[in-house]
């Protein structure tokens, strides 16, 4: 069901497109978070990461370059932990797109990492799934495997059944 409520939160915006995002609604994601609602500088970080997301969702490798220049600055400048994870991982993702799974499967694994000391542990597993693609195509499938398993309890520990599944059937592409 497409959101038609015009929201004007800083906060809210970039949560919303993610969600969006998930959901698949990427015209409708683009919308939210191509024009920044007012005071969205104090949750720049949350409207960049939204913004990386929907160029890794559209595939749009040609904005990743610009994308993670400006993630990697503004982490820079603001101090910000997460955001440089990220940009990791779209840049893993690009790499991966570009047919370099070994780099990919190194960038994602940074990332991986990087949200896990965190305790981001559902943006963790959602790049696990990544990361075990990539394993899988450098010829790695024991360790996409574990990866895949280690996403599958994060899921199934938050209660996100549709992505256990979907790691459920990204392991059984494996065997």
């Amino acid at each position: 069901m497409p959101l038609a409520v015009a929201i004007d939160s800083a906060r809210l915006v970039p949560w919303i497109a993610k969600l969006l995002i998930a959901r698949g609604d990427l015209d409708q994601a683009h919308r939210f978070l191509s024009a920044a609602p007012a005071r969205w500088r104090v949750h720049a970080g949350m409207f960049l990461e939204g913004r990386m997301e929907l160029v890794a969702a559209k595939h749009d490798w040609d904005a990743t370059p610009p994308s993670i220049a400006e993630a990697r600055a503004h982490a820079t400048e603001a101090g910000l932990l997460a955001l440089p994870m990220f940009a990791d991982r779209l840049e893993g993702l690009a790499v991966m797109a570009d047919g370099d799974a070994d780099q990919a499967a190194e960038l994602l694994g940074r990332s991986r990492d990087g949200l896990a000391g965190l305790d981001a542990v559902f943006d963790a597993a959602l790049t696990e799934l990544d990361l075990a693609i990539a394993l899988a195509h450098s010829g790695k499938n024991a360790e996409a495997r574990t990866t895949l398993e280690a996403a599958i309890t994060t899921f199934e520990r938050l209660g996100a059944r549709a992505l256990a599944d979907r790691a459920r059937a990204a392991s059984s592409d494996l065997a």
